[in-house]
């Protein structure tokens, strides 16, 4: 793969351009390709990670300092990298997964909130598997502090226009919503139904 990118210089400058997190693996889950921004997110260039273990080169804390193999931990069959991986060589895409995954960064263990997409990838006579990482800690941080009108409860979004809660969520959250009634609603409404029959009756009364 290093061979081929060395060939298609435009194609190894168009992978550096784009910004998402981009990982070539080989059926040894070995990496043979990463982009710029891949090895930004993960603090190593594209030398470094030639050829190293999904787990290493994403700073898996699972075997960080362990002295562990990628692959070895009963953590790594639940791993949302070896999972999309398997699929892609499987001939199945991925889409978007979501995944907490906890990675070390400057000596720290961190805890990482990933949207992880994969696919196969045929070249001449070999199989590789494409993998793409969004980390999208920092956005799920900001939304879990959402400003929030203290009347109306209409909840401001990043350009400052105020939206209902059902607009926001389903807008930025592909979140559907069903109507119901609660029970204090539905005895309020009761009761409320209730008088305005009595007013009614008293009003043809008269």
């Amino acid at each position: 793969m290093e061979t081929i990118l060395e060939n298609l210089p435009f194609l190894s400058d168009l992978l550096d351009a784009l910004p998402g997190n981009i990982f070539v693996f080989d059926s040894e889950i070995r990496v043979v390709y990463s982009n710029k921004a891949a090895s930004s997110f993960v603090g190593k260039d594209s030398k470094a990670t030639f050829k190293r273990l999904c787990g290493d080169v994403v700073n898996c804390a699972n075997i960080a300092g362990t002295g562990l193999k990628c692959g070895t931990t009963e953590s790594c069959n639940d791993c949302v990298f070896r999972k999309s991986i398997t699929q892609a060589f499987n001939g199945e895409k991925t889409h978007r997964i979501n995944a907490n995954f906890k990675m070390v960064r400057n000596d720290e263990i961190c805890k990482t909130a990933l949207k992880v997409s994969a696919f196969p990838l045929a070249y001449e006579t070999r199989s590789f598997a494409v993998v793409v990482i969004e980390d999208t800690t920092e956005i799920n941080e900001l939304r879990s502090l959402l400003p929030i009108c203290a009347w109306c409860k209409k909840v401001r979004d990043d350009k400052a226009y105020w939206h209902s809660v059902e607009n926001y969520l389903e807008n930025h959250m592909d979140i559907s919503f069903t109507h119901g009634i609660c029970p204090e609603c539905r005895d309020k409404f009761t009761d409320e139904l209730r008088q305005m029959r009595a007013m009614r009756k008293t009003q043809r009364i008269e």
